[in-house]
């Protein structure tokens, strides 16, 4: 699963997957409160949108400080690097997930 083999659980908290960190935003949250489109642009660019929130929290005054990498067909590094279907499949995932 690419959830797991790209370490989101290290930093997000998602139901579905059973983590429970809280250094970036909760992602259930995240889920239910945005579409796919905008999911898809959050793992490809984190910088295009930071969540206010506290501890993994969404809501809020204080902006998460991005530290996540791009995820994509374009990331920073090969590790990186997710094909179109595996994007589209984390997407999925994530949208299906926190129903």
């Amino acid at each position: 699963m690419v959830f797991e083999q790209q370490g989101c659980g290290n930093c997000h908290t998602f139901e579905a997957a059973g983590s429970t960190k809280n250094q970036g935003p909760n992602l259930d949250e995240v889920a239910r409160r945005y579409d796919a489109a905008f999911i898809r642009e959050s793992i490809v660019d984190p910088a295009s949108y930071i969540e206010k929130g506290v501890g993994g929290s969404i809501g809020g005054d204080t902006s998460y400080r991005n530290i996540m990498l791009r995820f994509g067909p374009n990331p920073e590094t090969e590790a990186n690097r997710l094909t179109d279907a595996q994007l589209a499949d984390l997407v999925s995932f994530l949208t299906q997930g926190a129903r």
